[in-house]
């Protein structure tokens, strides 16, 4: 009996990938952004909201004028340390692996590759990760809050 259970156990660890504890892509996020040799910057939606009328909303290289009042949250990462950007890519493929975002587009240039992920659910826009990856770093910006689908598009617009 202690055999059988034992046996259900690992069957069940295995089948989640034992990562229960990271089970939406913030969560992930929010792993990656406390491990040590990563610099983050995570902006509320009070913060926001603090941004008023027209005051330059790009963050980052990404222009959120027209979804700043869908956002939720922006979490911005970057990670230099080699050993870290292994433990963030190894992360962000588990969220992917588990289809919890799917790749919008994929760029590829010289020395960087660009990936954008989402999470949708009808015409909304749950999580939107933007994975850019180089040689010596990462960087990944991750939107969470209700986005339109059309104004997905408009994001690097400008």
């Amino acid at each position: 009996m202690k055999n059988i259970i034992v046996t259900i156990i690992l069957i069940v660890t295995i089948l989640t990938g034992g990562q229960t504890a990271n089970a939406n892509p913030t969560q992930a996020i929010n792993e990656i952004s406390e491990m040590d040799g990563v610099t983050s910057v995570y902006i509320s939606k009070a913060m926001l909201s603090l941004f008023g009328g027209g005051v330059g909303k790009q963050i980052s290289g990404v222009n959120i004028a027209d979804i700043a009042g869908s956002l939720n949250s922006i979490n911005i990462i970057e990670i230099e340390d080699k050993a870290a950007m292994d433990k963030a890519k190894n992360i962000i493929n588990r969220i992917i692996n588990t289809k919890q975002l799917e790749l919008l587009t994929r760029i590829k240039d010289e020395e960087d590759n660009v990936n954008i992920y989402a999470s949708v659910q009808g015409n909304i826009t749950k999580y939107l990760l933007m994975v850019t990856d180089s040689q010596d770093q990462l960087v990944l910006i991750y939107l969470e809050g209700d986005i339109p689908l059309d104004k997905i598009a408009k994001l690097t617009s400008e």
